[in-house]
């Protein structure tokens, strides 16, 4: 499923992955550990087509990870990228629509995790107003809401 072979990233002079290599199968779990500055999420951004690494090659499902790949993978960053004005509703239908998925579809999905995880009641309220912890539900929400085949949890 997912294939990474001898990536190398520098930012400038600074080599953050050095020669990083690993296979993903589909159904495995994966972790991927190190202390601080030791590359994690800038792999994570290389394998969501993010970044270009300066070597070595990074597929999913045998494909180059391009526009047409991403939409398969999840990806729930390590700080909260939420837009806090907007409902919880409404910010699950912007990821939602940019994973190209139909409103109707959405909102069945959007129901089932809010009863899922006990927060049904923060379904129309704006995301400014709920607890980190309730903001990191809904930001896990967003990133399995279209189903990923990837999930990458940067830090959860």
């Amino acid at each position: 499923m997912l294939k990474v072979e001898n990536i190398t990233k520098y930012y400038g002079v600074f080599k953050a992955v050095d020669n990083f290599s690993c296979t993903v199968k589909e159904g495995e779990i994966f972790g991927l550990l190190g202390a601080n500055g030791a590359g994690k999420t800038t792999t994570f951004r290389m394998i969501m087509g993010l970044l270009e690494p300066n070597a070595g090659n990074i597929s999913l499902f045998n494909k180059k990870i391009d526009y047409n790949v991403t939409d398969k993978i999840g990806f729930m960053t390590e700080d909260r990228s939420l837009l806090i004005k907007l409902s919880v509703k409404d910010q699950v239908l912007f990821y939602g629509k940019l994973k190209g998925m139909k409103d109707g579809d959405i909102l069945i999905k959007l129901d089932y995790w809010l009863d899922r995880f006990n927060i049904m009641e923060y379904k129309n309220r704006k995301i400014k107003e709920l607890s980190k912890g309730n903001q990191q539900k809904i930001q896990f929400l967003t990133a399995i809401i279209n189903e990923p085949k990837l999930l990458i949890l940067d830090e959860p």
